[in-house]
């Protein structure tokens, strides 16, 4: 298996409870941390979303996450 070794920036989103969270913060908390963004309407977006949960779940194990980051806007 390759090892990533990049980071992204930080950035600031709001998680369901409309709290500000800090993708530095949120990334730190996991060895492994995958980021899917994705759109409501989007039907390959929501048809992915039970692997999704299965690989989250099954990351977690090891001490990783997936994180889902929906990129609909009220803006």
């Amino acid at each position: 298996m390759a090892e990533i070794k990049e980071e992204c920036g930080v950035f600031g989103i709001y998680d369901l409870d409309g709290n500000d969270v800090k993708s530095d913060t949120l990334f730190s908390e996991h060895a492994v941390t995958l980021v899917n963004f994705w759109f409501t309407t989007c039907k390959p977006c929501v048809g992915e979303l039970a692997d999704l949960d299965a690989l989250n779940q099954e990351l977690a194990q090891k001490g990783g996450a997936v994180v889902g980051i929906n990129a609909f806007t009220l803006d």
